[in-house]
């Protein structure tokens, strides 16, 4: 089976493989016993305080597995990790002795409390054998299960990796479509070209070299996986500067960043496809001047991305046309869901007279 097909079985499935391989692991040694003293087999009583523990030892390990996954025991730091499972592996050693001896103690009508006391007190040296054998198999159990967890972790993040370069070389050509539109450059070559006609040469000039630092951008910075988001918002800045020699006071814009979000590293040109549609949309739909605004903050832990333009939606056009919305605010929840699995959510809020665009970004896994 290759391992992508293993990570798309059901949890149901994978669930009945580790009860079955947990079973066997705990009736291991019991078969053990059996091989070296046989005559238990014709010993009814013994036969079943044997399987009595073999199913009480099941039980613990299923309770200490949901508490292992409830904590997250097993991204743990390798010194956490050593701790926590010496320390578990004496507790349900423990466990598993007191409940065989007080269901042992019950079985023939003594007080269960007293006697396991009095007994443990009167024969220590055996009870610390008998200890060190329970320990030795919950530490070989945990061994085995936060190993197997270790591995499956760094296996899901090795293919995840590879399925985000694969959608990287799919969308590679999609997000060169955004980052070196035709249409933008040829506005904005048209622009330039009016300016250099009116001898405006410092606009002319500052308007150059705004193209020059978004073609780096977009050919340098594409190589790169994620950049920090105050490097996104220079770019975008950039652009709504040479689409204002275009659109003048048309075209009015916010920022709202806040300083603890300027370092947040995001996927490159993530931002960017929806600034585009805000102008391109906009424009047509919006009263003038078309009024566009870019918020980041971050609140409870999570980065909070917002683009609002005034005008309004339109789901036809967006479905329909390929070079328009629908192909960007695809390929952004595409590249948000590789790079935040679990960790993210982007929602369109479409009101009477404006867009909203949001996008919500764990803080805590930067």
């Amino acid at each position: 089976m290759k391992l992508s097909s293993y990570f798309n079985v059901s949890s149901t499935k994978r669930l009945l493989l580790f009860l079955f391989l947990n079973f066997l692991f705990w009736v291991s040694p019991g078969i053990q016993t059996l091989i070296y003293a046989p005559e238990m087999l014709i010993n009814p009583r013994r036969l079943m305080w044997l399987f009595i523990g073999i199913f009480e030892a099941f039980l613990i390990s299923l309770f200490l597995r949901h508490v292992f996954k409830t904590f997250g025991v097993p991204r743990y730091s390798m010194g956490k990790l050593i701790i926590v499972t010496l320390a578990s592996t004496i507790l349900c050693a423990l466990l598993w002795f007191y409940v065989e001896r007080t269901i042992n103690l019950i079985w023939r009508g003594a007080n269960p409390f007293f006697n396991v006391l009095f007994t443990i007190k009167e024969e220590m040296a055996a009870y610390i054998s008998a200890l060190w054998y329970r320990a030795f198999y919950f530490l070989t159990w945990c061994a085995l299960y936060l190993g197997y967890k270790i591995w499956e972790q760094w296996n899901e993040e090795k293919l995840r990796a590879e399925r985000e370069r694969s959608f990287a070389n799919q969308t590679q050509l999609e997000m060169l479509r955004y980052q070196l539109n035709p249409h933008f450059l040829f506005n904005t070559l048209s622009s330039l070209r009016a300016l250099i006609r009116q001898k405006n040469n410092n606009t002319a000039e500052d308007m150059v070299t705004k193209i020059s630092e978004f073609l780096k951008y977009s050919l340098l910075e594409v190589e790169k996986n994620k950049v920090p988001l105050s490097r996104e918002i220079k770019i975008i800045k950039h652009y709504f500067d040479i689409e204002k020699v275009r659109f003048s006071d048309e075209l009015l814009v916010q920022y709202s960043i806040d300083p603890l979000a300027e370092d947040f590293p995001i996927p490159v040109f993530l931002i960017h496809p929806l600034i585009e549609n805000a102008v391109k949309h906009g424009m047509k739909t919006s009263p003038s001047p078309l009024r566009i605004s870019i918020t980041a903050q971050v609140i409870n832990d999570y980065l909070h991305i917002d683009v609002i333009n005034s005008g309004q939606w339109h789901e036809a056009e967006s479905d329909t046309n390929h070079n328009n919305t629908g192909t960007g605010l695809k390929n952004t929840r595409r590249r948000l869901e590789l790079a935040y699995p679990d960790q993210h959510s982007f929602e369109i809020i479409k009101h009477e007279n404006t867009v909203q665009v949001k996008i919500r970004i764990n803080n805590k896994i930067q």
